[in-house]
């Protein structure tokens, strides 16, 4: 009898293993919440949109996200000295929905939270990202030679766990660090982003990539691809693709150093 009772015993203890194993891995891959995504009706005309207006001049407007304060202040300085800046809209992600501090309304090239987006290059960064003004260049360049297309730093990569921002097939890239045309900013970046979800950070990228169907613009820089703790880019990915009911998305396996020259 107990000879009989060892595979009985095993068959339920790996099903009370697989359970376990199942519960968990779906605890750590909750769905996301993904917002408003336009039709495709709705994303070619968002394509024309764009195509109809000027990607040429008038320099780009600094969407700045942060919590800390000091951090904050030190980005507006240090980006208000960059000409390609004209403008610099603050949102300040505090628990306690109080208001920016007035002084921060004193600083140069800082608009007024009600102020409208007067250029079509928008740059989404966070405070705790820091770029160059010869990356802010570089990024206004790439943008303007197609601004239908999305121009970032931080690349999800969905082969490997590859940081160093060479080598792998990305399909999207991090609002961390992300330039775009404005109309995609108002219709595809969330009101508000999981700042306890890394993934959440691409929604935007993966939302244009379905509907534009094709990939962005990676260049070189000095950022992590993910630099807030999420080493499963595969992970990542899926949970893109299953939200947004889609099998894949458009990829590109480069990252651009300038306008002619790219890295394999």
């Amino acid at each position: 009898t107990q000879l009989r009772l060892v595979p009985l015993l095993s068959l339920v203890g790996f099903v009370f293993v697989f359970l376990l194993w199942f519960f968990f891995l779906d605890e750590e891959q909750p769905p996301l919440n993904i917002g408003h995504v336009p039709t495709m009706e709705q994303g070619r005309a968002l394509m024309k949109e764009i195509q109809a207006s000027s990607a040429v001049g008038s320099g780009l407007t600094l969407v700045l996200t942060g919590s800390i304060l000091p951090l904050l202040h030190d980005s507006i300085r240090q980006y208000a000295a960059c000409s390609v800046v004209q403008q610099i809209h603050v949102n300040w992600s505090n628990n306690h929905q109080m208001p920016l501090p007035r002084r921060f309304l004193q600083e140069g090239k800082v608009a007024a939270a009600a102020e409208v987006i007067r250029t079509n290059a928008v740059l989404l960064l966070d405070a705790d990202v820091s770029l160059s003004c010869q990356d802010l260049n570089r990024a206004m360049v790439e943008w303007q030679r197609d601004s239908t297309r999305l121009v970032g730093f931080a690349p999800l990569y969905m082969d490997d766990g590859n940081t160093n921002n060479v080598g792998g097939s990305y399909s999207v890239l991090s609002s961390k660090a992300l330039m775009a045309h404005k109309a995609l900013v108002k219709d595809l970046q969330p009101t508000t982003r999981a700042t306890n979800d890394s993934c959440s950070s691409f929604l935007l990228a993966a939302k244009w990539a379905m509907l534009s169907q094709q990939a962005p613009t990676a260049l070189t820089s000095n950022i992590r691809a993910i630099d807030d703790g999420d080493d499963n880019n595969v992970s990542c990915h899926s949970r893109l693709l299953k939200a947004l009911k889609q099998r894949s998305l458009p990829f590109d396996n480069v990252v651009y150093t300038s306008r002619t020259k790219r890295m394999d």
